[in-house]
């Protein structure tokens, strides 16, 4: 029930992003623009296809730039009754998919003139929620099946005898990944995993899973400004200077770009964000098994093993200049960027354009910094969790086997 309620409403939501933020009506460059008065008038709310809220959806008489006229029906959102008696500025969408808008094969939608400053977020904040609304219906669905046919295969995975996501994650998940890990001869359990410490590595990736969705934010928050201007046939820029501060992106109106960005950095974030969890689980199988895992995974023998070690150990402050210097260098360039944006900048621009235009200078420097508080030499975490395994070995009287199975 909390999937179903979480779809629906995912999914109600983009509907209403799509209605206040004229994202059904494509980006700021318009087929054709014009006047409106409005007719008659249709309200729809509280719930509706619209989205959450009450919304009039109108027909009103057009008169086109080019001198045609039209009867025309707007979508939800766009004008009210309170527009009668008033010719209100409106336009007509130029498809992408077709180059044309109006009579095209593709039915365009005509809204009112206002601002496309939001479309690119609408878009993309209507199409993530709507996917997540998508997945979380699914997953009401498959619930639903294990509930009620407990015990059947559904989707290559036979469902447990209660069918709740918490069994299934609690239960059966883990089940799986222990023979997942068995299956490698290296077994560790969950109390393993969750007992080794947590080394600057892994805060690094977490920090830049989350550097990363906040790249996506503050990319899709310069849209505003650069589209803050009413849709033209030729639209151009109020502020040109944001893309030219740029080192590198779009250039121009297209929202592909903006997808790609969001898609890209999307799936940058997750892998970030699970990649620890896997760090840790071969953490806890040197804690537990010491130099034989080591060696084996790298097909060495332990003298070999052992004379690795200490080149790592003479090698340290090499290693830690090294990343040192690679966090340096990503700095060095968040200045050249910093210098290019403001080269770029018009005096006097607004705070938001200006952050806008140092995009890639803020993005660059909270990557440096990041890398820089997390240098961390590949000997150091070795060295740990080897004294931890040898530590636990000595308590528990398994010093110098190879199964070394102590535990913590």
């Amino acid at each position: 029930m909390g999937a179903l309620l979480l779809g629906g409403f995912s999914l109600l939501g983009a509907l209403t992003v799509m209605t206040v933020a004229d994202a059904s009506s494509g980006g700021p460059e318009a087929f054709a623009t014009g006047t409106a008065r409005v007719g008659q008038c249709m309200e729809r709310g509280p719930v509706s296809v619209s989205g959450l809220g009450y919304f009039h959806r109108c027909q009103a008489d057009v008169t086109w730039n080019d001198g045609s006229s039209s009867r025309e029906w707007f979508p939800a959102g766009q004008l009210s009754p309170d527009d009668r008696g008033r010719a209100v500025p409106v336009f007509d969408p130029k498809l992408p998919e077709s180059g044309v808008g109006r009579g095209s094969p593709i039915s365009s939608k005509p809204g009112v003139n206002d601002s496309a400053k939001w479309v690119t977020i609408g878009i993309i904040g209507a199409t993530a929620l709507g996917a997540f609304g998508v997945f979380a219906l699914l997953a009401a669905l498959v619930n639903a099946y294990w509930v009620v046919l407990p015990g059947r295969r559904a989707f290559g995975v036979v469902s447990p005898a209660r069918g709740v996501w918490q069994t299934m994650n609690e239960n059966a998940g883990r089940e799986l990944g222990q023979y997942d890990r068995a299956k490698k001869g290296w077994p560790v359990t969950d109390a393993d995993v969750a007992a080794v410490p947590v080394f600057r590595r892994q805060k690094r990736m977490r920090l830049l899973s989350a550097l990363s969705g906040g790249v996506i934010v503050l990319h899709l928050l310069t849209s505003i400004p650069r589209t803050d201007a009413p849709r033209a046939i030729d639209f151009v820029s109020p502020w040109p200077e944001i893309a030219r501060a740029w080192l590198v992106g779009p250039d121009g109106t297209n929202l592909t770009p903006h997808f790609g960005v969001a898609v890209v950095g999307a799936g940058i974030a997750v892998l970030l964000w699970w990649m620890p969890s896997q760090m840790r689980v071969s953490s806890a199988r040197v804690v537990t098994y010491g130099m034989p895992f080591l060696v084996k995974q790298g097909n060495r023998t332990r003298k070999q093993g052992k004379e690795e070690l200490r080149r790592m150990a003479e090698g340290r402050q090499s290693a830690y200049r090294r990343g040192v210097a690679f966090a340096v260098v990503i700095l060095a360039f968040a200045v050249y960027a910093a210098i290019h944006a403001f080269g770029q900048l018009p005096s006097g621009a607004p705070i938001a354009v200006v952050l806008a235009g140092l995009r890639d200078a803020i993005a660059l420097t909270s990557v440096g910094l990041i890398l820089l508080a997390t240098v961390e030499p590949k000997y150091d975490r070795l060295s740990r969790l080897l004294a931890i395994h040898e530590e636990h070995a000595a308590i528990s009287g398994t010093h110098g086997t190879n199964t070394g199975g102590a535990k913590s």
